[in-house]
């Protein structure tokens, strides 16, 4: 097989292999808020979602192919991300074609690889999101800016778009190219940066070649573009300026450094692996040297600049950086990198292998030279560099997405029909919803931001007045509820019964009812403490129940440090069965406070019938010293509990 045939096939074997790893444990890692939200939005007609997306933070394009796609499809989680996985190897596949038409056939192979492996495109082209189709469009957009302004400069030819010219024109090309941008900027609204970048370098080069009258079109065509972004920005322009609440700005150099960590390892690999970003930089600059074809040099340098510039302006005020928003620039990344790979062996061959030297026709029957060796070894980092990075993506739980599908099972596990369900967002409720099909209600709480605090607290006790349990799926509660008023009054006015994390993902879940007019007199004394009264319900539980406890105290003297309490269930044999910890009181405690600790113990179904030894204690969460009576007892006896089926 000749050099010719093994270029003519390496494209569409980079685009087999960059689809088989994004389609590869696609339904892995449960869907994420945004993506429960996309799918809700797509479901809608295109009409509403116009409509709806005109008043968020993101344009339509995306939600009507999605909606489309759906049609076909179905909308389970892989169909929806499906289409993700399609469009980001199609992608993997134009930044090969665009960096071999500019740099050479090892350059395209390379950069083709490397955008195959990317784990930042890996992670996002397994996600129900916009950014593997805004990363298609920048590339598609930056080959049919090259194709036109060769055509236009007469340096169009078979050879060099590898389509015969006299089945395509120029104004095609133009046509396609500003197409792909009105569909780049209803995809994203920070792809602005990608056709801003476009049209500088068509301008530039169409002014320098002196070709006037299509420098006038060219502009003229971009100010409909001009137009609709901005209808749409103005649009859009109040979600806008509140997606963030958060105004502490981002470092420009963090967002260069952490750019180039995400486009050379991506956001999962360890952070021990940072000097790997170096080799990476290394190649890059490398490239930036290299000579290639036509005005790939130019195109590569702005597309990759222009976006990162505005990225940092950006972020000055607000933390607006996150690595997907530069997805889009990604391909230019890679470009520049096989370009850098194929330089560097280019530079260190032996004399007799320069170009046009004859060779081997073969490409495995060359003999191993130090440009061939430096070749491998840039593979290599390619290969190695996404190993570990690909495998916590796909096999490593801690690194995941938030887990809204666990969540829903242990929701599902331990609700009735009784229970009520609070979330702070609707993309939330939305994304539970792909996941728990309950008839629980999900209310949406706080209703507005700024949280209402009468009307919520309102809203909270007759929740509390209705339902047997009330669950708690908090997300960036920072932002929705910064003062934690919903979470306190609940802690107050019911008895929390658990807390787990799902990523960033926390939920909770309080017993609701009142034991005041069940409280019976005590008088125990722990270390500084004194326990005055007890209350306890039910006396007899079913499997899945929950036994709630209330403990009124008085501190004697201030406690040290935070103190916390726990109860455990103890079998005949003295075998903990289940238990609960929480914090002892909600506010710092001085000599002399009383209070009431609520707290409820969740009986796990598979627990056996019988009757249950309670005991309560408090110890120092630091250390783990339980504090103790005059006699050095450690516990407190609560009574028992019996666990029917």
């Amino acid at each position: 097989m000749t050099d010719r045939q093994v270029t003519r096939y390496i494209p569409w074997l980079i685009l087999l292999l960059a689809l088989a790893l994004r389609l590869y444990g696609l339904e892995t890692q449960s869907m994420w808020a945004d993506e429960g939200g996309t799918l809700a939005l797509a479901a809608r007609a295109p009409a509403i979602i116009l409509r709806d997306t005109l008043a968020d933070v993101h344009p339509p394009l995306y939600y009507w192919i999605l909606h489309a796609w759906m049609g076909m499809f179905g909308v389970s989680v892989a169909a929806a991300r499906g289409l993700s996985a399609i469009v980001g190897a199609l992608a993997a596949l134009s930044t090969t074609i665009l960096a071999s038409r500019w740099y050479g056939p090892t350059a395209g192979w390379v950069a083709g690889l490397a955008a195959a492996l990317s784990p930042l495109a890996i992670h996002y082209s397994q996600e129900a999101r916009m950014y593997a189709l805004a990363m298609l469009l920048a590339t598609l957009l930056f080959l049919l800016l090259d194709s036109w302004v060769s055509a236009v400069l007469a340096e169009f030819t078979p050879t060099h778009t590898g389509i015969p010219s006299r089945w395509i024109t120029a104004k095609v090309f133009f046509r396609l190219y500003l197409i792909v941008a009105v569909a780049l900027l209803m995809t994203h609204y920070f792809a602005v940066a990608l056709v801003a970048s476009a049209g500088l370098v068509g301008m530039y080069q169409l002014g320098r070649h002196q070709r006037y009258r299509q420098l006038i079109i060219f502009i003229l065509a971009h100010l409909p573009l001009a137009l609709l972004y901005l209808a749409m920005v103005v649009a859009s322009s109040t979600r806008l300026t509140t997606w963030t609440a958060a105004k502490a700005p981002t470092s420009p150099l963090f967002v260069v450094t952490d750019a180039l960590q995400a486009f050379s390892i991506g956001m999962n690999g360890p952070t021990t692996w940072g000097w790997w970003s170096l080799l990476f930089a290394i190649l890059l600059i490398t490239g930036l040297s290299m000579r290639p074809v036509g005005s790939g040099r130019l195109i590569s340098i702005v597309w990759l600049a222009i976006p990162l510039a505005l990225m940092i302006l950006l972020s000055l005020g607000q933390p607006y950086y996150k690595p997907r928003f530069l997805l889009p620039v990604l391909p230019a990344f890679h470009i520049l990198v096989g370009a850098g790979v194929a330089g560097l062996a280019n530079r260190i061959r032996p004399r007799s292998q320069e170009p046009g030297t004859p060779a081997p026709t073969m490409p495995l029957a060359r003999p191993l030279n130090p440009g061939s060796v430096a070749l491998i070894l840039c593979v290599a980092l390619v290969l190695t560099s996404a190993s570990l990075p690909l495998y916590r993506e796909w096999f490593d739980p801690s690194v995941w997405r938030d887990d809204y599908r666990g969540a829903a099972q242990a929701i599902s596990a331990s609700s009735s029909a009784n229970d009520a369900l609070i979330l702070n967002g609707q993309s939330q409720i939305d994304t539970l919803n792909v996941y728990l099909h309950s008839p629980q209600p999900r209310i949406l709480l706080p209703r507005f931001r700024p949280l209402d605090q009468t009307a919520t607290e309102a809203e909270l006790a007759q929740l509390a007045s209705q339902h047997r349990r009330i669950y708690g799926l908090f997300y960036v509660i920072e932002e929705s509820d910064p003062q934690g008023i919903i979470a306190n009054w609940l802690d107050t006015h019911a008895f929390p019964s658990g807390s787990h994390w799902y990523g960033d993902l926390q939920l909770r879940s309080w017993e609701t009812g009142d034991l005041s007019d069940q409280l019976r007199p005590a008088d125990v004394k722990l270390g500084g403490l004194r326990l005055i009264a007890i209350a306890q319900t039910p006396a007899s539980l079913t499997t899945g129940g929950a036994l709630r406890i209330q403990l009124d105290w008085r501190a004697e003297t201030a406690p040290e440090q935070p103190l916390s309490l726990f109860i455990h269930l103890l079998d005949a044999q003295g075998q903990l069965i289940a238990q609960a910890d929480q914090p002892l009181a909600l506010q710092p405690l001085n000599a002399g406070a009383a209070w009431s600790s609520r707290i409820a113990v969740l009986l796990p179904a598979s627990a056996p019938i019988g009757r249950y030894h309670i005991i309560a204690g408090v110890y120092n969460p630091a250390s783990g010293q339980r504090l103790q009576q005059a006699d050095g007892s450690d516990t407190v006896d609560l009574g028992s509990v019996t666990l029917q089926r």
